[in-house]
């Protein structure tokens, strides 16, 4: 019972601890961010840029979720994959078209 009370009055995990949510919120943000940069502005370099601060915000977020509880930064894992996987993409696609402007 002492737990349950614990964990309704927010004593314990993100309750006591905001800033690893605000910062989840910040690369939620930043990741809709690269789709208006990259696909909708089609700023090839901007979204490079921005997809690589996205990535830091996501293993940011991975290392602050894993203090609260080790087991809450395990389902970002495949995220940061797939963030990864984009940023090679992402930075190939400006370095084959970095002279050609008008993509």
């Amino acid at each position: 019972k002492q737990w349950y009370q614990r964990r309704v009055r927010g004593e314990t995990g993100f309750c006591k601890q905001p800033l690893p949510l605000v910062v989840f919120f910040i690369q939620l943000a930043l990741n809709f961010a690269w789709v208006l940069i990259f696909g909708k502005a089609h700023d090839l370099l901007g979204g490079a840029i921005e997809i690589l601060v996205l990535w830091v915000a996501i293993v940011a977020t991975m290392v602050l979720f894993f203090r609260v509880k080790k087991w809450t930064a395990l389902p970002l894992f495949p995220y940061l994959v797939w963030v990864t996987f984009a940023t090679c993409l992402s930075w190939s696609i400006w370095s084959l078209n970095r002279d050609n402007p008008n993509i």
